[in-house]
């Protein structure tokens, strides 16, 4: 190499230098910069929820037409599995139920206290149709089933036996 192209090559260095150094400068200020942002969002969102943001609420009416519909529809479901001793796909439902009844936590306003309630309710049927699955429905399936052979019996012609 001769000495002019080591002369042009030294002369580039600084400004190479300069405009990578700027550049990590400017990398770091943007690390900081988001560290700080999600600090400032997050932190007081953890550990003081009443700082957060709350998504904006529903209408009082809407509101109120969410949790009675869904009050009668746990109540609805929660029938129809005692009165058909049938548990298929309940819990699949009620998780469906529950995201939705989630849904309005914090936006109901003058409702957020029925809202609570119906939160209690389905804390109280769900309690209730554990115990029912754990003994009552086997023996209602149970009773089903020798009732259906009794009055297959009936109906065949024969005399019923007892």
């Amino acid at each position: 190499m001769s000495s002019t192209d080591a002369n042009r090559a030294r002369a580039g260095q600084p400004a190479e230098r300069l405009g990578r150094r700027i550049g990590i400068g400017l990398f770091w200020l943007l690390l900081f910069y988001v560290i700080g942002m999600s600090a400032v969002s997050i932190i007081p969102s953890l550990y003081w929820p009443d700082l957060a943001p709350r998504p904006k609420g529903l209408q009082t009416e809407q509101c109120g037409a969410r949790i009675e519909a869904l009050q009668q529809e746990l109540l609805a479901r929660a029938t129809r599995t005692i009165r058909g001793a049938d548990d298929r796909g309940l819990q699949r439902w009620l998780v469906a139920w529950d995201k939705r009844a989630l849904e309005l936590s914090g936006g109901c306003g003058p409702l957020e206290r029925a809202h609570h309630d119906l939160l209690r309710l389905r804390r109280g049927v769900g309690s209730l149709l554990a115990e029912y699955r754990s003994d009552p429905m086997p023996v209602q399936q149970r009773l089903r089933r020798l009732l259906k052979g009794l009055s297959d019996v009936g109906t065949s012609g024969g005399p019923p036996q007892g």
